[in-house]
């Protein structure tokens, strides 16, 4: 499980990148009621099954007298496209096959996916792609370990083809705060004109002014 903080409540919202067939967001959904989830899936014929199965689950669910699967929703096409044209937000991303490997080209997909996501403040991020892929993208990404001395990721199993794949877990890296962006701006432009014992005073009043901020804000 994950860390409390990161766990699924109600309110969450999810979003499976490359969400093929449906499977995780419908068995998802059915256990979550109360969670929204949403798949995105480039293939069109993959899509469309989607669809096609999550109508068929919500009309069998009303006949039987239970919740309809209103929590789930479908999009097809490019990912960073569909995610800014919705003006889409998670709290959670699961991306677990190698649907990446459809941006791994020259039309730029893969930066408007990475923008896309470095512009959402998510929660967790767990994806088969290890950090060093999003490294050379520059997203801003820590490893989530599930308890001391445990390693990142767990492997997932596909039951119809028997495969086992390596699932890794992301956070954000806290950005820096305004004031401190403010303050390392002006040391860039000020410092170099500053004689060296007056840059001891500088950084010091700097230090001392974004530590007054900081306090004030709590």
């Amino acid at each position: 499980a994950a860390p409390p903080p990161l766990d699924l409540v109600d309110g969450s919202s999810v979003l499976d990148i490359g969400s093929g067939y449906g499977s995780f967001v419908l068995h998802a959904a059915l256990h979550h009621p109360l969670v929204q989830f949403v798949g995105i899936e480039l293939k069109q014929s993959a899509y469309q099954a989607s669809l096609d199965t999550l109508r068929q689950l919500q009309e069998l669910r009303r006949q039987e007298g239970h919740p309809s699967l209103d929590n789930v929703t479908f999009y097809h096409g490019e990912a960073g496209a569909v995610i800014k044209k919705e003006k889409l937000s998670f709290s959670h991303i699961y991306a677990f096959d190698y649907c990446f490997d459809y941006y791994r080209d020259d039309e730029g997909y893969t930066d408007d996916l990475i923008d896309a996501l470095d512009n959402m403040p998510f929660k967790i991020f767990c994806s088969a792609t290890r950090k060093p892929f999003w490294d050379m993208f520059e997203m801003d990404l820590r490893e989530v370990h599930f308890g001391e001395g445990c390693q990142n990721g767990i492997t997932a199993y596909i039951s119809r083809s028997g495969e086992h794949h390596r699932m890794y877990f992301y956070q954000k890296k806290a950005k820096p705060s305004k004031s401190l962006h403010n303050v390392l701006k002006l040391i860039g432009k000020v410092v170099p004109l500053l004689r060296p014992k007056d840059r001891i005073l500088f950084y010091r009043e700097m230090v001392k002014q974004h530590l007054d901020e900081q306090a004030a804000s709590l």
